[in-house]
């Protein structure tokens, strides 16, 4: 889901925004460490790669990567760019030591060289 909504930015930009590229779609925002999703475009993107909802947000509450209402739901009720509807609200996963500032990390010499000819 995470690499699906970096191939599509635009779609989480607010299409009222001057400096927008955002014509079209809007399937939520990303907001500091939270990925916002209209749920119909979340089920749909699901459905068409074979996966269930319910026993994926199952494990994304295991893991502590969905965020739940005050009701224990994982269905938010909120507005994104003045658009009122169902979310769901993933929790993103934050940056590591491990990487540079373009988002490369540094490799241990030795996991350079190939073990067969």
């Amino acid at each position: 889901v995470l690499n699906w909504a970096a191939k599509n930015p635009v779609r989480f930009e607010d299409p009222k925004a001057s400096d927008s590229a955002n014509k079209g779609e809007v399937w939520g925002k990303i907001d500091n460490d939270m990925l916002i999703l209209n749920r119909d475009v979340l089920l749909d993107f699901l459905d068409r790669n074979g996966f269930d909802y319910t026993a994926v947000s199952k494990k994304w509450a295991e893991r502590g990567n969905i965020k739940k209402t005050p009701q224990g739901k994982y269905i938010h009720n909120t507005k994104v760019y003045g658009i009122k509807s169902s979310y769901i609200k993933l929790i993103l996963p934050q940056d590591d030591d491990e990487t540079d500032a373009d988002g490369f990390m540094q490799v241990d010499p030795e996991q350079v060289e190939l073990p067969f000819d």
